[in-house]
């Protein structure tokens, strides 16, 4: 029998501000660690098509032309 809800979204927000907060962090969108995780991988060297797996296939390209360079957000 599962135990739990889903996660409602305000809360996560509030949550992850607090913990910005107390670690004296600037303010940023939980969204934005998914944009700093891809950009760490391909800064070390991981495949593109590995982060396409690991981040759920969230940086497909439209078209997915292999000639095109990946892109990046540096989130600082």
């Amino acid at each position: 029998m599962p135990i739990g809800r889903p996660l409602d979204p305000a809360n996560l927000t509030r949550r992850f501000r607090s913990f910005l907060s107390r670690a004296g962090l600037r303010r940023i969108r939980f969204h934005d660690l998914r944009h700093s995780t891809a950009t760490l991988l391909l800064e070390h060297g991981v495949e593109l098509v590995v982060i396409k797996e690991l981040l759920g296939n969230a940086l497909a390209a439209q078209d997915d032309d292999p000639d095109d360079p990946p892109a990046a957000a540096v989130v600082r």
